[in-house]
């Protein structure tokens, strides 16, 4: 019987065997054709055949029969080289000289490695990559389904080896078959349309800042996806923030865990802007085996993947710059992650699991406290650590502190539990005196008193708002005497102005509350603005755009109190006359304030032409200035 092996691109050899018996034919072709698939030979080979008219093609060059074998991967799958011997050149007829000079000549230039009888053969799926591939060649995403080489990891540090890049778990947060497709609404455009009819004249352009109108300026042409990013949220564009993140994330390098983390939480921030719940619970479930099990709290299988400790110390990048021979701990997921994970189902309605989440949190900040006290309690103080277990201890104790704040604001908003919220803030105040604080003086939380006192005033408990009271105004001026021993003038008189705004708010809202002294809190909420519009003008040469945004949206708030203590008064004149001109004064700050679009509306159904006067409001400012996150049920249009 004839035997043919056709090799792709190259020369043709046909050998002719005598065939002696049923078996050895076919071990010849089993083990020098096995990945070309060759026939089954018959079991009553034939006597005699007859050598082809072409058997002199067979002695073409031999540099061309070179190239045919070493361009064809022909794997043999015997036990060893030595049974392979063996087994083929027992009662086999020999082969003609050209085929033989051919096939060492092959075996010279592609030398064909048998394996062993014990070794095990790779999984399916698995790479077989040559020996002679450098590790820190650029490796292919396996979420991809191209086989497209993506961009060589640039890094100024060490690369780790190939097969701890290949497995990072962070490249599954990388598809972009995560994140779906966000429907073209905007609320304000849809209002206009409303409000303006196409035959009432000119309809006032809607404003609102895209990714397009960044790029295409010629100034912009080598602006970072940062600044773009930046830009896009100083503009309330929240449906443009999703996209950037969604087409920059599958961008990122899967060692740069920061980054990684940073954009994500940017996605789910718009996305929960945008009011778009269902898209956000379905794409943070992305971190769901990373956050089921928390690596600091259960030493399980199943969260080891998630941590940095079972990596190198050199294999993700951070944009900081670590302690010097520390070594990244903990989950890979970042904490504004976690803490966002915590309260997303609030969002959905479910504040009780809210709950849940942020005790899971809880907990493990409180193991991390108790291990850092053991560790330092353990360390001689001659001896130096990497990590110094006082600045962990700090940090896990601030975050327990943001997340019992959270777990008030969750009692506070849906389940008005006044009481509860009360208790937690005292009990973090109570803390607080404990932690040591930079940068204000002294530990006691101003802020946060302010808003005990405020809850207590909700609550109807006068007696303890009024304690908290005296005791913010006896920590102000103990935190100023400590001030002007220990900084500058600048430093005193910002914390000093900064105090005296928390406690003159204070005194209007106990005004308020207590006796319904209007006019008493009218005067405190003047004097309020006053020094507020006063610093305002002293810190426009010297603050950037953000700090100027946060003071315009400052004397937002103080501006709307005073319009309701106006309203209630009865003096809806001088009301309507201080949003008006708040109005012409930061249209930008009074587009994004829902209050305040809100009571100006409800000032304009008090008086005449209230729809004439509501549609310019939206034409001037809302359609110019308010994000596509502002809810449009304020305007009561």
């Amino acid at each position: 019987m004839e035997t043919r092996f056709s090799v792709a691109g190259g020369g043709r050899v046909a050998a002719n065997a005598k065939k002696r018996g049923d078996k050895d034919g076919t071990e010849l072709v089993s083990a020098l054709s096995h990945a070309l698939s060759a026939s089954d030979i018959g079991a009553e080979a034939q006597t005699q055949t007859q050598t082809r008219t072409q058997q002199t093609q067979s002695t073409t060059s031999i540099a061309d029969t070179q190239t045919t074998f070493a361009a064809a991967s022909i794997k043999i799958t015997a036990t060893t080289s030595v049974e392979l011997e063996s087994s083929v050149s027992a009662a086999r007829p020999p082969l003609s000289p050209a085929f033989t000079d051919a096939m060492a000549l092959a075996r010279q230039a592609s030398p064909i490695s048998f394996p062993s009888s014990r070794s095990v053969s790779p999984a399916r799926g698995a790479s077989r990559l040559p020996s002679n591939i450098p590790t820190n060649a650029p490796l292919a995403n396996p979420l991809s389904k191209h086989d497209d080489p993506p961009k060589e990891i640039q890094s100024s540090s060490p690369s780790p080896s190939t097969s701890v890049l290949q497995n990072l778990p962070t490249r599954r947060w990388l598809n972009q078959l995560h994140f779906h497709d966000i429907p073209p609404v905007d609320p304000v455009a849809d209002i206009i349309h409303k409000a303006f009819p196409f035959n009432s004249g000119v309809r006032p352009v809607r404003r609102l800042l895209q990714i397009h109108d960044i790029t295409s300026n010629s100034q912009n042409k080598d602006i970072s996806p940062s600044a773009i990013l930046s830009r896009l949220v100083n503009a309330n564009s929240w449906r443009a923030v999703a996209m950037h993140c969604a087409s920059i994330i599958p961008t990122l390098e899967p060692r740069r865990i920061d980054d990684i983390n940073h954009w994500w939480l940017m996605r789910l921030i718009a996305l929960e802007k945008l009011r778009f719940f269902d898209i956000l619970s379905v794409e943070i479930d992305v971190f769901a085996p990373a956050l089921s099990v928390s690596s600091s709290t259960f030493n399980t299988v199943s969260a080891n993947e998630w941590t940095f400790e079972i990596y190198p110390p050199d294999t993700f990048i951070f944009n900081t710059v670590l302690p010097e021979n520390s070594k990244p701990s903990g989950s890979l997921v970042s904490w504004g992650l976690k803490s966002f994970w915590a309260r997303e189902p609030c969002l959905r309605g479910l504040p009780r699991e809210s709950i849940d989440r942020i005790y899971t949190l809880l907990l493990e900040c409180r193991i991390n406290v108790r291990r850092n006290n053991s560790i330092a309690s353990a360390t001689p103080e001659s001896q130096s650590v990497p990590s110094s277990p006082q600045n962990e201890i700090l940090l896990w104790t601030n975050r327990a502190r943001v997340l019992n704040i959270t777990l008030a604001n969750v009692l506070l908003v849906e389940l008005h539990d006044f009481k509860l919220a009360a208790a937690i803030f005292s009990r973090v105040l109570n803390a607080d005196k404990n932690i040591t604080r930079g940068g204000s003086g002294s530990s006691f939380d101003f802020d946060l008193a302010a808003a005990l006192v405020r809850v207590n005033l909700q609550l109807g408990n006068l007696v303890d708002a009024k304690e908290w009271i005296r005791t913010i105004e006896e920590e102000a001026a103990a935190a100023t005497v400590q001030l002007k021993s220990s900084s500058d003038s600048a430093i005193v008189e910002r914390e000093t102005r900064k105090r005296l705004h928390i406690m003159l708010m204070n005194q209007a809202l106990l005004a308020v509350a207590d006796a319904g002294d209007w006019d008493l809190a009218t005067t405190c909420l003047q004097k309020l603005l006053n020094s507020v519009r006063e610093q305002k003008e002293h810190k426009n040469k010297f603050t950037d755009e953000f700090a100027q945004k946060t003071e315009d949206e400052n004397v937002a708030v103080i501006v709307n109190n005073m319009a309701v203590c106006y309203l209630y008064a009865g003096n809806v004149g001088q009301a309507l006359s201080h949003l008006e001109t708040l109005v012409v004064e930061s249209p930008a700050a009074t587009g994004k304030c829902a209050s305040v679009l809100f009571n100006l509306s409800t000032l304009y159904d008090l008086v005449d032409n209230s729809l004439e006067r509501k549609r310019r409001l939206l034409a001037s400012v809302v359609a110019s200035s308010a994000g596509d996150d502002l809810d449009v049920s304020c305007l009561k249009l």
